[in-house]
């Protein structure tokens, strides 16, 4: 077995080829985006921790402030901004 080791030991690689690397040119091919359709990419974006859609009730009674939150957008709609010490945030339903 000690023979065959020492005979491997002197094989020397060699080829007559040359090897370069070469990066893909993706420019020269046209893509259409799958997820265009979607809607805008502010919107549609994996930046945003989006939850399942849900119900939510705020009763506010006779005052004639808001509920202290704004909201932008249709489809899906988005929670802009929740003013402090607002009903809204008091809850801590949005």
């Amino acid at each position: 077995m000690k023979s065959i080791l020492t005979v491997v030991s002197f094989i020397l690689a060699a080829t007559k080829f040359q090897l370069s690397l070469t990066p893909p040119d993706f420019a020269q091919y046209r893509v259409n985006d799958l997820f265009r359709g979607l809607g805008p990419i502010a919107i549609f974006s994996a930046k945003r921790h989006w939850t399942a859609p849900r119900l939510v009730q705020l009763h506010r009674g006779r005052t004639t402030e808001g509920f202290g939150f704004s909201v932008r957008g249709d489809a899906p709609v988005i929670v802009a901004i929740v003013e402090q010490n607002s009903l809204a945030e008091v809850r801590g339903y949005i």
